[in-house]
């Protein structure tokens, strides 16, 4: 008898133990940590702005109205030119405030390599790029191209033109976008390496490449798709290096294809070129060209090479 209630008292002691345990458990789980109210909620993951390129561009009368190189002074905008060859290139254009801004481009530009020795101008993502090297019209060795922004694009803006020959083009790129806007153009410069999509290149007006008013007007030639692209090069050949029509006749395009080389241009293409040309003196001739703006002149058309 006394050994079996020695046994229930046991028990019913480490139930006692037990409860007094869970209970204690509880209470100290319920208690909060002495720093407990200064720990922070995880913080929620950071959504990522879609940064995608704008390739459909409209026009917003509300917005700020900026000047394209002017904005690439004052840092609103940066400007990265991707070269596909010297005929053309995507020129990404990037609205760095926090307002809708409507850029207004000029009918003709000049895309030229970057080199950190030269310029400078509002960089691409913040901050200030590198400017234009050498006096041979973008240092780096690579050509430099001409021509007009757009491509058939014609009319985008309140009916305005862009490029090709029509009045400066005009579109909006909403707040902290980006605009990808086709480039065509043409080699500024014989004989030197071609641009590939990893060169890095970026706009400047023409009057920074080159003081002559005739290349200004034929720049804006360029980007119209009535104007045959090879009479174009041809024409800009003739006045930026110098290229008398029977050099460029005896021009050749050398290929794996074709390693002994075939025409570069046809006699319509040379035909065409001289229209051209008369074209754009008539123009100029009714057009003074504007005063030229940034650090100095990058090279003169009108020098021999």
């Amino acid at each position: 008898m006394l050994r079996s209630l020695s046994k229930l008292m046991l028990a019913q002691g480490s139930k006692a133990l037990f409860s007094t345990c869970l209970a204690f458990t509880v209470m100290a789980g319920s208690v909060p940590a002495a720093d407990e109210s200064e720990v922070k909620a995880p913080a929620k993951p950071v959504k990522k702005v879609n940064q995608r390129p704008l390739t459909k561009l409209t026009y917003d009368p509300s917005a700020k109205e900026v000047e394209l190189f002017e904005a690439m002074e004052r840092g609103e905008v940066g400007v990265r030119v991707i070269p596909m060859n010297a005929m053309g290139a995507n020129v990404l254009i990037e609205n760095k405030t926090n307002e809708p801004l409507n850029v207004k481009v000029p009918n003709a530009v000049v895309m030229v390599s970057i080199h950190a020795q030269f310029g400078g101008g509002a960089g691409f993502g913040g901050g200030q790029q590198g400017g234009l090297g050498g006096q041979q019209g973008g240092g780096g060795g690579q050509q430099a191209g001409g021509g007009g922004l757009g491509g058939q694009q014609g009319g985008i803006g309140g009916g305005q033109g862009f490029g090709g020959g029509q009045q400066p083009g005009i579109f909006s790129i909403p707040a902290e976008k980006i605009a990808s806007i086709p480039m065509k153009s043409v080699c500024l410069e014989h004989g030197k390496p071609e641009p590939s999509p990893k060169s890095k290149y970026t706009l400047v007006p023409v009057e920074r490449f080159s003081t002559d008013p005739l290349l200004r007007e034929l720049l804006t030639y360029v980007n119209d798709p009535r104007v045959n692209p090879q009479a174009a090069q041809a024409a800009a050949w003739h006045l930026t290096n110098k290229m008398t029509f029977a050099q460029l006749a005896a021009e050749q395009n050398r290929s794996l294809i074709s390693p002994n080389g075939q025409p570069l241009f046809t006699a319509q293409d040379l035909f065409q070129a001289q229209s051209l040309l008369a074209a754009a003196k008539e123009k100029a001739e009714k057009n003074p060209s504007p005063a030229t703006k940034g650090q100095g002149t990058i090279r003169s058309a009108t020098e021999a090479q």
